[in-house]
Order: structure tokens, then C-alpha cells, then sequence
């Protein structure tokens, strides 16, 4: 069992994902944009100049 075994090959990384998996990517993608945005959002309220 060398090293190449655990990495796919170019073709079969759209036989190996799977809708769940593609759908728990989603899920941190939007669960880590919402972090920073309410940290940035906390940050200007800390005194930083706001853009209006």
C-alpha cells in the first residue's frame, strides 16, 4: 500500500464526492462567512471608523 492510494486521481474526485459531502462543505462555507462578518461587524463597533 504505497502513498498514491491516498490521494485520488483527477477523474475520480467527481465519482468520489458525494452530495453529502458537498453539502457539509456548504454548510462550513456559510457557517465560517457568518463568523467573520459578525467579527468584523464587532470590530467596527469597537471604535474602528465605519464606511458610510
Amino acid at each position: 500500500m504505497g502513498i498514491e492510494r491516498l490521494f485520488a486521481l483527477s477523474g475520480q474526485v467527481w465519482r468520489t464526492t458525494t452530495a453529502f459531502g458537498i453539502a457539509r462543505l456548504a454548510v462550513l462555507g456559510l457557517s465560517f462567512g457568518t463568523v467573520v462578518r459578525n467579527g468584523a461587524s464587532s470590530g467596527f463597533s469597537m471604535g474602528m471608523p465605519s464606511q458610510n
